[in-house]
This record gives structure tokens, C-alpha cells and sequence, in this order.
């Protein structure tokens, strides 16, 4: 039955897939898009405060502080009145409750976090005088070791699922929603959201497909939201930040009951934070 199932997504996801780049081919493959978000390097460091979190996990997990820096190279084109942002990066990134704003009650698990991944960020925004103002999505593919410590009594679950998780790098994704504040165009500041998830262990042909089933949807939906920045200006940008990042928060909240959804599997470890970064542009 597991394997009768299986079969039916997979075909679905080929036959869907091709279809959402049939939709998208227009404006994804053409030259100029995909040469889009390398024009300007760009360094961007960024603090935050975080939390982790597994869904049947009995104990709580302490607050950490969250240190990161990126760096890639972005490109913001007007289009139609609105602004046209392309990122392209590379990051890495520390987390441990010793740097959090936020104090831990005792009794709560803790832990140090390495993490580093690639990823890209786009949206639509508006020119305010000297400043623009760029709502944005983003989405990247991570590698993280985890270090837990606990500082009291926890059930033989949870601490089965720490063993699980921690002593390796583990592949995962992670989903941003932001606004961008560019002031004279070579500094910008950040405010995000950020949510990683984070796979003990990767069943690849049922991440393939839930990873394609995703990227389909958001094809789809910024191609769509696209359409809505060439009719209005105004509108689109917001539509655009709200569309795009509530499909990506709807896996987001999917997997992180079940890591490779819509398929039966395990629940991951997630992690969300709010960050603050700061950007210069060269």
C-alpha cells in the first residue's frame, strides 16, 4: 500500500512539475532571468533570538541567541513602477542560549548550533525618496550540527530524539519572510522571520517528491503574484510578499509535523527565529 502510494505522488509530481514550468518558462529561463541577482556583491551580518521545537517533544527547549553572516550578490531592477529585488548567497551561522536576549528557565534543553547553506531571496517593493522599501521571500538549503545539553530530568523519548539529531551535520531547508530598508543604495537593514527545518535522517525519493511538490507550488504562485506586479504597482508587491510567503509558511507548518509531507515520515527538529541584519553593498 506504502509503495502503491508512492508511485501514484511520483507520477503526480511529473506530471504537475512539468506543467508549472510550462506556466513559468517565460519569464524563468530566459537569459536575463537567469543571469538575475549577481550584478552587486553584497556582506550582511545579522542577530536574532530563536527557539527550537519537535512536535511530541515533552521538555522544553531553551531560547538562543543567533549570530549569522551572508554573503552573495544582489540586483534590484525597477519594473512597472515597483522594484525588482534578486538575491543570490552563501551563509553560516552560530546559535547557543548563552547569546540570547531571552534568559532560560532551568530544567530546559539547550543547544549549540553550526550551520551554514545556500539560498536566494526575491520580492517587490517601493522607491521612498532616498530609501527603498522591498518586502521579501526567501529559501535555502542547509547543513546544521547540533550540540545538546541538558540541564535536567527528560523523558526516554525525548532524549532518543536528541541521540537522533545531534552528532552529525544534518541536511535541511529553511523558509525567510523580511522587509528590506535600503538606504543610499550601499546600506540596507533587515528584519526577518526565519524557519529551518531540520531532517535526523533524509528518505530520498520521498524527499524528492515533497521537495518538487513545493517548488512547483511556488513557482506557480510567484508567477501568479508576478502577473499581479505588471497590473499594479501598488498592490503587487504586497500581494506578492503575501502569497509567496503564505504558500512557503503552509510546508513550512506541513513539515514540521512530518519532514517530507505530504508523505507519512518522522517529525523534525524546527527551529524560528526573528532576526536583524545589516548590509552594505558594494
Amino acid at each position: 500500500m506504502k509503495h502503491t502510494t508512492l508511485l501514484v505522488l511520483v507520477a503526480t509530481v511529473l506530471l504537475v512539475l512539468p506543467l508549472a514550468f510550462v506556466h513559468a518558462q517565460p519569464s524563468l529561463f530566459t537569459p536575463d532571468k537567469m543571469s538575475r541577482g549577481f550584478t552587486n556583491p553584497f556582506l550582511e551580518a545579522a542577530y536574532g533570538v530563536g527557539v527550537d521545537s519537535h512536535k511530541g517533544f515533552d521538555g522544553t527547549f531553551a531560547p538562543t541567541g543567533v549570530l549569522e553572516m551572508r554573503i552573495g550578490y544582489r540586483d534590484v531592477l525597477k519594473k512597472k513602477g515597483a522594484l525588482d529585488l534578486d538575491e543570490k548567497f552563501a551563509y553560516g551561522g552560530y546559535s547557543s542560549s548563552d547569546y540570547s536576549l531571552i534568559s532560560s528557565d532551568s530544567g530546559n534543553v539547550k543547544n549549540e548550533m553550526i550551520r551554514f547553506g545556500i539560498g536566494a531571496r526575491a520580492g517587490y517593493g517601493y522607491r521612498l525618496g532616498f530609501m527603498d522599501l522591498i518586502p521579501y521571500g526567501g529559501y535555502s538549503f542547509d547543513l546544521s550540527e547540533s550540540k545538546f545539553t541538558q540541564t535536567g530530568p527528560i523523558s526516554p523519548a525525548d532524549s532518543a530524539f536528541l541521540t537522533r539529531v545531534s552528532g552529525a551535520y544534518r541536511f535541511g531547508e529553511s523558509f525567510d519572510a523580511g522587509i528590506q530598508l535600503r538606504l543610499f543604495r550601499s546600506l540596507s537593514a533587515n528584519i526577518a522571520g526565519h524557519g529551518q527545518i531540520v531532517f535526523p535522517r533524509v528518505i530520498f525519493p520521498e524527499w524528492v517528491c515533497s521537495y518538487l511538490i513545493m517548488a512547483s507550488s511556488l513557482v506557480i504562485i510567484s508567477e501568479f503574484s508576478d502577473d499581479i506586479v505588471n497590473s499594479s504597482s501598488f498592490l503587487g508587491p504586497i500581494m506578492y510578499f503575501i502569497l509567496r510567503n503564505g504558500v512557503a509558511y503552509g510546508f513550512y507548518a506541513a513539515m514540521k509535523s512530518q519532514m517530507h509531507w505530504p508523505f507519512t515520515s518522522e517529525s523534525p527538529l524546527a527551529v524560528e527565529s526573528v532576526k536583524l541584519s545589516a548590509m552594505i553593498e558594494f
